[in-house]
């Protein structure tokens, strides 16, 4: 994971937590002055390894369709929280 990764990692769960719901993409470009697109690639990185799951209709991301699976990751050590339902 990246630090810009850990970054939004990080803003998705504190936005949850106080919001109730999950960021759409463009408040995630906008929180870190980057393109919808660029947010985009994070989140799906985030969904790649592990960290996040994003709900799918259609085979389509559902708007505000990110949920929060994996703990803390510890990007100084390499670790990487256990994915849900053995998922990679």
């Amino acid at each position: 994971m990246t630090e810009r990764q850990q970054h939004i990692f990080q803003f998705i769960r504190g936005f949850i937590a106080q919001r109730g719901h999950a960021p759409s993409l463009d408040e995630i470009a906008a929180e870190f002055g980057v393109t919808k697109t660029t947010a985009f690639d994070h989140v799906a990185a985030l969904e790649r390894d592990g960290y996040i799951r994003t709900a799918r209709q259609d085979g389509r991301r559902v708007a505000r369709g990110i949920e929060i699976i994996g703990g803390d990751p510890c990007p100084t050590c390499g670790r990487r929280p256990a994915a849900a339902g053995g998922a990679q």
